[in-house]
């Protein structure tokens, strides 16, 4: 059965919502800090990772250093930009701003994955940019941008 990305995505969007707005419900009623709740949180996205992988053997064939490569960008990337999400979804305004700001990697991200396609295509995967798809992302950067200056 074929997978539908899209289907995930919105899924997944979907799920999330919950998730930022319990950082700021544990904050408040529990006194449990962003970093803290961080922590545990992706301790329940470990086992959960783990429980509905696709292949039992599938960790155990990756080789050491590309496991300590995606373990350094999850610490350096992952960790920093992780704890500055959640500090900021606890104490913005509206945790939805703080969310939608971060949401807006994608902007960045589509047009770097196209760029670095061009330029490294043994490395990463085609990149298409329809008119569509960038008329969108416009709007998204005007009204990021709307919010940022509002804020």
């Amino acid at each position: 059965m074929a997978q539908n990305w899209l289907l995930m995505v919105i899924l997944s969007t979907i799920i999330s919502i919950p998730i930022y707005l319990a950082v700021g419900f544990f904050s408040k009623n529990y006194h449990v800090k962003p970093d803290i709740f961080l922590i545990w949180y992706f301790l329940g996205v470990a086992i959960a990772s783990t429980m509905l992988r696709e292949s039992v053997f599938e960790v155990t064939t990756i080789p050491w250093k590309v496991i300590g490569s995606i373990l350094l960008i999850g610490i350096i990337l992952g960790g920093l930009g992780n704890i500055l999400l959640f500090r900021s979804v606890a104490i913005a305004p509206n945790p939805g701003l703080a969310t939608a700001i971060a949401g807006s990697a994608s902007v960045g991200m589509y047009f770097l994955a196209w760029v670095l396609a061009k330029w490294f295509p043994a490395y990463f995967n085609e990149a298409i940019i329809t008119t569509q798809s960038f008329i969108g992302l416009f709007f998204t950067i005007l009204g990021i941008t709307i919010i940022a200056l509002g804020a």
